[in-house]
């Protein structure tokens, strides 16, 4: 698709997402707010869709988010877990690898099966708010259980859930390192450069920075 055009017929431009959004150097979204200016980035390191979601729809019925308006939602990996305790969010990243719940806990309670319904039907919810006005990616493939290896959760409700599930553009992990994260191992930083923000909305949205 071409995103200048989505662009173009909107107002402005709202993203959310996870590190994959709002990183120490500029992502996806910082890129698209400098070349178009109208351009707002609501990204989280470590959220996950839960804190994605809530994001969306407190600027939704703030009203802050319009008719006019275009949404861009990067969503991340199912398997985290937001809290938000006295006004603070509590944003750990991936439950395998987070230091915020103990793993007797994430054993005991955290069923990845669940937490994939839950985000499909929290993004089922959102396209339906914003039909024809919203593109969903994300870091990883949603059905993705570890963000460093390949492995996978399968669908306890294909029929219900498919059709979200194909309303995605491509992965940051497919588009640039073919879900290979060997791939990437052996840097310092796991997150993509500036230089593979800009090669992903390339690949992906034809949108050249």
């Amino acid at each position: 698709m071409l995103l200048s055009d989505a662009i173009a017929r909107h107002r402005h431009v709202w993203c959310f997402g996870c590190s994959f959004t709002s990183w120490q150097w500029p992502t996806w979204a910082d890129l698209l707010r400098k070349k178009y200016g109208n351009v707002t980035n609501l990204g989280k390191s470590g959220a996950g869709n839960v804190y994605i979601f809530t994001k969306i729809m407190e600027k939704y019925t703030q009203g802050h988010i319009t008719e006019d308006d275009l949404v861009m939602v990067c969503w991340t990996g199912h398997y985290r877990l937001d809290m938000k305790f006295k006004g603070e969010w509590r944003t750990g990243g991936n439950l395998l690898t987070q230091d915020v719940y103990s793993m007797d806990f994430v054993k005991k309670y955290c069923d990845p099966q669940y937490f994939l319904e839950r985000d499909l039907y929290l993004v089922h919810a959102v396209n339906q708010i914003f039909k024809g006005r919203i593109i969903n990616f994300s870091m990883a493939d949603v059905d993705r259980l570890d963000q460093y290896n390949n492995t996978y959760v399968p669908l306890d409700k294909p029929d219900k859930l498919q059709k979200t599930l194909d309303t995605f553009f491509p992965s940051f992990y497919k588009v640039l390192w073919n879900n290979d994260f060997n791939t990437i191992k052996l840097r310092d930083d796991y997150h993509p450069t500036e230089t593979e923000h800009a090669t992903y909305l390339e690949k992906v949205f034809e949108e050249k920075i």
